[in-house]
Protein backbone atom coordinates (compact mmCIF):
# COMPACT_ATOMS: atom_id res chain seq x y z
CA UNK A 1 0.00 0.00 0.00
CA UNK A 2 1.25 3.54 -0.57
CA UNK A 3 1.02 5.44 1.63
CA UNK A 4 2.68 9.13 0.74
CA UNK A 5 3.43 9.97 -2.79
CA UNK A 6 7.07 11.88 -3.27
CA UNK A 7 4.99 14.58 -4.28
CA UNK A 8 2.79 15.08 -1.48
CA UNK A 9 3.41 16.77 1.87
CA UNK A 10 1.56 14.36 4.20
CA UNK A 11 -0.50 11.31 3.11
CA UNK A 12 -4.38 11.56 2.44
CA UNK A 13 -5.23 8.18 4.41
CA UNK A 14 -6.33 7.62 7.43
CA UNK A 15 -5.84 4.83 10.19
CA UNK A 16 -9.13 2.97 9.00
CA UNK A 17 -7.54 3.06 5.11
CA UNK A 18 -4.65 1.04 6.93
CA UNK A 19 -7.28 -1.76 7.67
CA UNK A 20 -8.10 -2.50 3.45
CA UNK A 21 -11.02 -2.24 1.63
CA UNK A 22 -12.87 -5.99 2.10
CA UNK A 23 -16.04 -6.89 4.22
CA UNK A 24 -13.99 -7.36 6.81
CA UNK A 25 -11.99 -4.22 7.15
CA UNK A 26 -15.33 -2.59 6.99
CA UNK A 27 -16.73 -4.56 9.84
CA UNK A 28 -13.77 -3.46 12.03
CA UNK A 29 -13.86 0.04 11.25
CA UNK A 30 -17.49 -0.04 12.04
CA UNK A 31 -16.81 -1.89 15.11
CA UNK A 32 -14.36 0.72 16.04
CA UNK A 33 -16.64 3.83 15.33
CA UNK A 34 -19.40 2.23 17.75
CA UNK A 35 -16.71 1.59 20.39
CA UNK A 36 -15.33 4.98 20.26
CA UNK A 37 -18.52 7.40 19.74
CA UNK A 38 -21.76 6.80 22.05
CA UNK A 39 -23.43 9.09 19.23
CA UNK A 40 -22.79 6.48 16.57
CA UNK A 41 -23.78 3.86 18.74
CA UNK A 42 -26.87 5.38 19.90
CA UNK A 43 -27.61 6.33 16.07
CA UNK A 44 -27.38 2.60 15.27
CA UNK A 45 -29.39 0.86 17.88
CA UNK A 46 -32.39 3.35 17.50
CA UNK A 47 -31.73 2.51 13.29
CA UNK A 48 -32.13 -1.47 14.45
CA UNK A 49 -35.52 -0.70 17.09
CA UNK A 50 -37.03 2.71 16.77
CA UNK A 51 -39.24 1.93 20.15
CA UNK A 52 -38.30 2.76 23.56
CA UNK A 53 -36.25 0.07 24.34
CA UNK A 54 -33.23 2.41 22.75
CA UNK A 55 -33.99 5.90 23.89
CA UNK A 56 -31.49 7.38 25.02
CA UNK A 57 -29.04 4.67 24.16
CA UNK A 58 -26.14 6.87 24.14
CA UNK A 59 -26.03 6.23 27.98
CA UNK A 60 -26.03 2.91 27.26
CA UNK A 61 -22.24 2.98 25.83
CA UNK A 62 -20.80 3.07 29.19
CA UNK A 63 -21.77 -0.53 30.33
CA UNK A 64 -21.85 -1.76 26.37
CA UNK A 65 -19.52 -4.35 25.35
CA UNK A 66 -18.54 -4.38 21.74
CA UNK A 67 -16.85 -6.85 20.59
CA UNK A 68 -15.20 -8.23 16.70
CA UNK A 69 -14.67 -11.18 15.11
CA UNK A 70 -15.83 -13.25 18.10
CA UNK A 71 -15.17 -17.28 17.68
CA UNK A 72 -18.12 -19.57 18.76
CA UNK A 73 -19.02 -23.30 17.88
CA UNK A 74 -21.75 -21.55 15.85
CA UNK A 75 -19.11 -19.53 13.76
CA UNK A 76 -17.30 -15.78 13.68
CA UNK A 77 -19.54 -13.13 14.56
CA UNK A 78 -18.40 -9.94 12.95
CA UNK A 79 -19.79 -7.83 15.17
CA UNK A 80 -21.34 -8.56 18.94
CA UNK A 81 -22.55 -5.60 21.08
CA UNK A 82 -23.95 -6.53 24.68
CA UNK A 83 -25.52 -4.43 27.10
CA UNK A 84 -25.53 -7.08 30.44
CA UNK A 85 -29.07 -8.19 31.29
CA UNK A 86 -30.38 -5.77 28.69
CA UNK A 87 -29.51 -6.38 24.99
CA UNK A 88 -27.55 -8.92 22.80
CA UNK A 89 -26.99 -8.13 19.26
CA UNK A 90 -25.32 -9.96 16.96
CA UNK A 91 -24.38 -7.83 13.38
CA UNK A 92 -22.99 -9.73 10.41
CA UNK A 93 -21.59 -7.46 7.79
CA UNK A 94 -21.35 -7.89 3.57
CA UNK A 95 -20.21 -5.74 0.75
CA UNK A 96 -22.00 -6.17 -2.72
CA UNK A 97 -24.38 -8.85 -3.16
CA UNK A 98 -23.27 -10.84 -0.14
CA UNK A 99 -26.12 -12.58 1.60
CA UNK A 100 -26.66 -13.45 4.92
CA UNK A 101 -30.24 -15.41 5.30
CA UNK A 102 -28.40 -18.48 6.64
CA UNK A 103 -26.80 -16.47 9.37
CA UNK A 104 -31.09 -15.95 10.31
CA UNK A 105 -30.85 -19.39 12.56
CA UNK A 106 -27.14 -20.26 12.83
CA UNK A 107 -26.32 -18.33 16.26
CA UNK A 108 -29.93 -19.16 18.08
CA UNK A 109 -27.79 -20.54 20.26
CA UNK A 110 -25.64 -18.00 21.13
CA UNK A 111 -27.73 -15.01 22.45
CA UNK A 112 -27.23 -14.21 26.25
CA UNK A 113 -30.51 -15.76 27.83
CA UNK A 114 -30.65 -13.07 30.28
CA UNK A 115 -31.15 -10.34 27.79
CA UNK A 116 -34.73 -9.29 27.11
CA UNK A 117 -33.99 -7.85 23.72
CA UNK A 118 -32.22 -9.93 21.09
CA UNK A 119 -31.14 -9.02 17.63
CA UNK A 120 -30.00 -10.78 14.79
CA UNK A 121 -28.63 -7.79 12.18
CA UNK A 122 -27.07 -8.36 8.76
CA UNK A 123 -25.39 -5.37 7.27
CA UNK A 124 -25.32 -5.50 3.45
CA UNK A 125 -24.85 -2.76 0.30
CA UNK A 126 -28.54 -4.26 -0.59
CA UNK A 127 -31.60 -2.23 0.21
CA UNK A 128 -33.15 -3.05 3.71
CA UNK A 129 -35.53 -5.47 3.03
CA UNK A 130 -37.78 -7.65 6.54
CA UNK A 131 -37.90 -11.21 6.69
CA UNK A 132 -40.25 -12.41 9.35
CA UNK A 133 -38.76 -15.25 11.78
CA UNK A 134 -40.23 -18.00 13.72
CA UNK A 135 -37.87 -17.78 16.00
CA UNK A 136 -37.53 -15.75 19.38
CA UNK A 137 -35.15 -13.72 17.74
CA UNK A 138 -35.89 -10.73 15.28
CA UNK A 139 -33.88 -10.51 12.40
CA UNK A 140 -33.07 -7.31 10.78
CA UNK A 141 -31.82 -5.72 8.08
CA UNK A 142 -29.83 -2.81 7.37
CA UNK A 143 -28.24 -1.47 4.27
CA UNK A 144 -24.83 0.56 4.69
CA UNK A 145 -26.97 3.11 2.66
CA UNK A 146 -28.69 3.36 6.29
CA UNK A 147 -25.73 3.47 8.01
CA UNK A 148 -24.47 6.26 6.00
CA UNK A 149 -27.43 8.10 6.26
CA UNK A 150 -27.69 8.29 9.32
CA UNK A 151 -24.28 9.07 10.36
CA UNK A 152 -24.22 12.08 7.09
CA UNK A 153 -26.07 14.56 9.59
CA UNK A 154 -25.37 17.82 10.97
CA UNK A 155 -24.59 17.36 14.51
CA UNK A 156 -21.80 14.96 13.61
CA UNK A 157 -20.33 16.68 10.65
CA UNK A 158 -17.53 17.80 13.73
CA UNK A 159 -16.88 14.59 14.82
CA UNK A 160 -13.54 13.29 13.16
CA UNK A 161 -13.95 9.59 13.46
CA UNK A 162 -17.72 10.28 11.90
CA UNK A 163 -16.14 12.14 9.18
CA UNK A 164 -13.22 9.46 8.47
CA UNK A 165 -15.44 6.66 8.64
CA UNK A 166 -17.97 8.30 5.95
CA UNK A 167 -15.00 9.18 3.80
CA UNK A 168 -13.35 5.37 4.19
CA UNK A 169 -16.78 3.77 3.48
CA UNK A 170 -17.51 6.33 0.57
CA UNK A 171 -13.74 6.09 -1.09
CA UNK A 172 -13.81 2.08 -0.80
CA UNK A 173 -17.44 0.70 -0.84
CA UNK A 174 -18.76 2.30 -3.28
CA UNK A 175 -22.06 0.72 -3.68
CA UNK A 176 -22.43 0.24 -7.29
CA UNK A 177 -24.70 -2.58 -6.75
CA UNK A 178 -27.40 -0.80 -5.86
CA UNK A 179 -30.46 -1.76 -7.44
CA UNK A 180 -32.27 0.53 -9.09
CA UNK A 181 -35.25 -0.49 -11.04
CA UNK A 182 -36.36 -4.54 -11.38
CA UNK A 183 -38.18 -5.08 -14.47
CA UNK A 184 -39.51 -8.43 -14.28
CA UNK A 185 -42.39 -10.51 -16.80
CA UNK A 186 -46.35 -10.57 -15.57
CA UNK A 187 -48.21 -12.72 -17.30
CA UNK A 188 -50.59 -14.82 -14.64
CA UNK A 189 -53.92 -13.49 -14.00
CA UNK A 190 -53.40 -13.96 -10.47
CA UNK A 191 -50.10 -11.80 -10.44
CA UNK A 192 -51.45 -9.30 -12.70
CA UNK A 193 -54.46 -8.38 -10.60
CA UNK A 194 -52.16 -8.65 -7.56
CA UNK A 195 -50.14 -5.89 -8.81
CA UNK A 196 -53.18 -3.56 -10.69
CA UNK A 197 -55.19 -3.85 -7.37
CA UNK A 198 -53.15 -4.84 -4.60
CA UNK A 199 -49.90 -2.91 -5.26
CA UNK A 200 -48.43 -5.99 -4.58
CA UNK A 201 -45.17 -7.90 -6.42
CA UNK A 202 -44.99 -11.49 -4.95
CA UNK A 203 -41.95 -13.77 -5.84
CA UNK A 204 -39.80 -16.95 -4.48
CA UNK A 205 -37.79 -15.65 -1.22
CA UNK A 206 -35.41 -13.39 -2.25
CA UNK A 207 -33.04 -10.96 -0.56
CA UNK A 208 -32.24 -7.42 -1.13
CA UNK A 209 -34.22 -5.39 -3.08
CA UNK A 210 -34.61 -2.55 -5.98
CA UNK A 211 -35.75 1.35 -5.10
CA UNK A 212 -38.48 0.90 -8.30
CA UNK A 213 -40.33 -2.09 -9.40
CA UNK A 214 -41.52 -2.48 -13.08
CA UNK A 215 -43.89 -4.91 -14.45
CA UNK A 216 -43.58 -6.23 -17.77
CA UNK A 217 -46.73 -7.24 -19.15
CA UNK A 218 -46.41 -9.68 -21.64
CA UNK A 219 -47.94 -10.41 -25.23
CA UNK A 220 -49.45 -13.44 -23.76
CA UNK A 221 -50.82 -11.28 -20.77
CA UNK A 222 -52.37 -8.89 -23.66
CA UNK A 223 -53.96 -11.45 -25.73
CA UNK A 224 -55.62 -12.73 -22.34
CA UNK A 225 -57.19 -9.50 -21.89
CA UNK A 226 -55.39 -9.36 -18.68
CA UNK A 227 -53.22 -5.77 -19.96
CA UNK A 228 -53.93 -3.02 -22.72
CA UNK A 229 -50.15 -3.00 -24.18
CA UNK A 230 -47.53 -5.25 -24.11
CA UNK A 231 -44.59 -3.89 -22.34
CA UNK A 232 -43.67 -1.76 -19.12
CA UNK A 233 -47.10 0.78 -18.65
CA UNK A 234 -46.15 1.65 -15.19
CA UNK A 235 -43.49 2.27 -12.70
CA UNK A 236 -44.14 1.81 -9.25
CA UNK A 237 -41.97 3.03 -5.59
CA UNK A 238 -40.80 -0.19 -3.43
CA UNK A 239 -41.95 1.25 0.13
CA UNK A 240 -41.07 -2.40 1.71
CA UNK A 241 -40.00 -5.47 1.09
CA UNK A 242 -41.07 -9.18 3.41
CA UNK A 243 -40.10 -12.41 3.22
CA UNK A 244 -43.48 -14.56 4.75
CA UNK A 245 -45.67 -17.06 4.28
CA UNK A 246 -48.85 -15.94 3.49
CA UNK A 247 -50.51 -18.05 5.90
CA UNK A 248 -49.37 -16.63 8.88
CA UNK A 249 -49.36 -13.23 7.74
CA UNK A 250 -47.40 -10.52 8.31
CA UNK A 251 -47.36 -7.84 11.45
CA UNK A 252 -49.28 -4.87 11.03
CA UNK A 253 -46.92 -3.28 12.90
CA UNK A 254 -44.20 -4.24 9.68
CA UNK A 255 -46.56 -2.63 7.22
CA UNK A 256 -47.18 0.68 9.10
CA UNK A 257 -43.73 1.12 8.82
CA UNK A 258 -43.61 1.35 5.05
CA UNK A 259 -46.92 4.36 4.95
CA UNK A 260 -49.19 6.02 6.95
CA UNK A 261 -51.58 5.72 4.30
CA UNK A 262 -54.40 3.09 6.06
CA UNK A 263 -55.97 2.56 2.60
CA UNK A 264 -52.72 1.14 0.63
CA UNK A 265 -51.70 -0.73 3.39
CA UNK A 266 -55.68 -2.36 3.34
CA UNK A 267 -54.82 -3.03 -0.22
CA UNK A 268 -51.95 -4.76 0.33
CA UNK A 269 -53.40 -6.80 3.11
CA UNK A 270 -56.28 -7.95 0.73
CA UNK A 271 -53.71 -9.32 -2.02
CA UNK A 272 -51.77 -11.22 0.36
CA UNK A 273 -53.72 -14.39 0.24
CA UNK A 274 -53.32 -17.59 2.14
CA UNK A 275 -50.65 -19.72 1.12
CA UNK A 276 -48.33 -21.47 2.83
CA UNK A 277 -44.50 -21.35 2.39
CA UNK A 278 -42.50 -18.29 2.70
CA UNK A 279 -42.60 -15.78 -0.37
CA UNK A 280 -40.86 -12.60 -1.18
CA UNK A 281 -43.75 -9.77 -1.41
CA UNK A 282 -42.83 -6.15 -2.54
CA UNK A 283 -45.03 -3.57 -1.04
CA UNK A 284 -45.41 -0.92 -3.62
CA UNK A 285 -46.49 2.37 -3.88
CA UNK A 286 -49.58 3.83 -6.68
CA UNK A 287 -47.97 3.37 -9.77
CA UNK A 288 -46.88 6.20 -11.96
CA UNK A 289 -48.38 5.39 -16.05
CA UNK A 290 -46.34 5.94 -19.09
CA UNK A 291 -47.79 7.51 -22.02
CA UNK A 292 -46.48 4.64 -24.18
CA UNK A 293 -45.66 1.41 -22.96
CA UNK A 294 -41.61 0.09 -23.00
CA UNK A 295 -40.72 -2.67 -25.10
CA UNK A 296 -37.60 -4.90 -25.49
CA UNK A 297 -35.45 -4.38 -27.61
CA UNK A 298 -33.26 -7.15 -30.03
CA UNK A 299 -30.85 -8.91 -28.04
CA UNK A 300 -27.70 -7.77 -29.61
CA UNK A 301 -28.76 -4.20 -29.22
CA UNK A 302 -30.52 -5.07 -24.94
CA UNK A 303 -26.91 -4.05 -23.37
CA UNK A 304 -28.18 -2.30 -20.40
CA UNK A 305 -31.80 -2.38 -21.05
CA UNK A 306 -34.07 -5.72 -21.60
CA UNK A 307 -34.01 -8.25 -24.88
CA UNK A 308 -35.69 -11.45 -26.47
CA UNK A 309 -36.16 -12.60 -22.08
CA UNK A 310 -35.95 -11.13 -18.96
CA UNK A 311 -33.72 -12.90 -16.42
CA UNK A 312 -34.76 -13.15 -13.14
CA UNK A 313 -33.49 -10.24 -11.33
CA UNK A 314 -33.22 -7.78 -14.28
CA UNK A 315 -32.29 -4.69 -12.73
CA UNK A 316 -31.52 -1.36 -14.75
CA UNK A 317 -30.27 2.05 -13.69
CA UNK A 318 -32.50 5.35 -13.73
CA UNK A 319 -30.29 6.50 -16.65
CA UNK A 320 -30.89 3.75 -18.90
CA UNK A 321 -34.75 3.82 -18.07
CA UNK A 322 -34.90 7.28 -18.94
CA UNK A 323 -33.05 7.02 -22.28
CA UNK A 324 -35.38 4.35 -22.89
CA UNK A 325 -38.41 6.69 -22.07
CA UNK A 326 -36.75 9.07 -24.99
CA UNK A 327 -36.23 6.72 -27.30
CA UNK A 328 -39.44 4.80 -27.61
CA UNK A 329 -41.13 8.44 -27.40
CA UNK A 330 -42.99 8.10 -24.22
CA UNK A 331 -43.28 9.98 -21.09
CA UNK A 332 -44.16 9.61 -16.86
CA UNK A 333 -47.58 11.22 -16.39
Amino acid sequence: MLLKTSEAGVTSLTELDLLGSDETALSKAFGFVLAKEPAVFGRFLRLLDPGPVFRGAERLHRRARIEIERRRESGRTDIEILIPNRAHIIIECKVETGKVLGQQQQYLKDFDEACAKKIMCSLTQQVGSVVCSDTQVPFRHLSWWDVVAALDAKSLSGNRRVTEFLQFVQKNYRMKTLKEILIQDLSDATEVDRYMTHRLYRRDPVFGIPLYFAPYFTAKAMKRGLAGVEGIGFLSRVLGVVTFSPADGVPPSTLEQFTEDAALRARWSAGIGHETGKRTFYFLDNPVKLTKALRKVETKNSHGWIGCMIPKNRCVGFDEFVRQICKQGSALV
